[in-house]
């Protein structure tokens, strides 16, 4: 019996885990694309200034 609970308790933490993972690979993914936006409106709007 003790053994299937903390096998239970393994696969819930892997699946947390890998949950987590995912959703910081997302996150990395996004804001290097923020940044770029960022820089390419403001040398739009730099372009359009002059």
């Amino acid at each position: 019996m003790g053994k299937a609970s903390s096998s239970k308790k393994v696969q819930r933490a892997a699946r947390a885990a890998a949950a987590s993972r995912g959703a910081s690979e997302r996150r990395e993914l996004g804001f290097p694309l923020i940044v770029t936006l960022v820089i390419l409106l403001g040398i739009g709007l730099v372009a359009v200034a002059r």
